[in-house]
C-alpha cells in the first residue's frame, strides 16, 4: 500500500466513526389511535412539493419531525413513542413535533409544542429522559428520568395548565 492509499483509507474510516456518532432524526413514532376527524400537516420537503396544507391521519401512520397533528369536535387521537408512551389529544386540539431525534448516546429526545387543547401524556422512563413539552405563551415543561402521568390544558388565548397526575 502506497502513502497516498493510507491517509485516503485513513479519511474513509474517519468520516465513518464520524458518522456514527451522529444524531438521527430517524425515530419509531406513529398515530396509533384515531377517533372522527383526525388531520396531520407533514412538513414541505426540500423539492418543495405541493402537499395540501392538512389530510386525514391513517392508524398506525408514522409521525415525523415537524409534523402537526390537530383534532376536530367530538375526535380524539393518541401518538405513540418507542416505547410505549403514549400522547393523547381530546378534542379541538393541536400539537407539532419540532423535534424528534435519537441522539448519539441513544437516548430519544422528543420536544412536542402544544397549540391548543387537552392532552394527556404517559410516559415510560426511556422516553422521558429527553422529552420537553412547549406551552403556548413560552413556557416549557421537561420531564426527567422517570415515567410521569401529565394532563396539560392549553386553552386558546389563555396561559396553560399542567397537571402531574402520576
Amino acid at each position: 500500500m502506497t502513502g497516498s492509499n493510507r491517509v485516503s483509507l485513513a479519511g474513509v474510516v474517519a468520516a465513518v466513526d464520524v458518522c456514527a456518532w451522529a444524531d438521527s432524526h430517524i425515530r419509531i413514532v406513529a398515530v396509533s389511535f384515531v377517533e372522527h376527524g383526525v388531520e396531520v400537516h407533514r412538513p414541505l420537503s426540500s423539492a418543495g412539493d405541493a402537499a395540501p396544507r392538512w389530510s386525514p391521519a391513517a392508524l398506525n401512520q408514522p409521525v415525523v419531525e415537524g409534523e402537526s397533528i390537530r383534532t376536530d369536535l367530538n375526535a380524539r387521537a393518541e401518538v405513540e413513542l418507542e416505547c410505549g408512551s403514549a400522547l393523547r389529544l381530546t378534542s379541538n386540539s393541536e400539537l407539532s413535533f419540532p423535534r424528534l431525534i435519537l441522539r448519539d448516546d441513544g437516548i430519544r429526545g422528543t420536544t412536542v409544542q402544544l397549540d391548543s387543547g387537552e392532552f394527556y401524556f404517559t410516559l415510560q422512563d426511556s422516553d422521558s429522559r429527553d422529552f420537553h413539552v412547549l406551552l403556548p405563551g413560552g413556557g416549557e415543561v421537561s420531564t426527567g428520568d422517570g415515567g410521569v402521568k401529565l394532563r396539560l390544558d392549553a386553552p386558546a388565548g389563555q396561559p396553560a395548565v399542567v397537571e402531574v397526575l402520576d
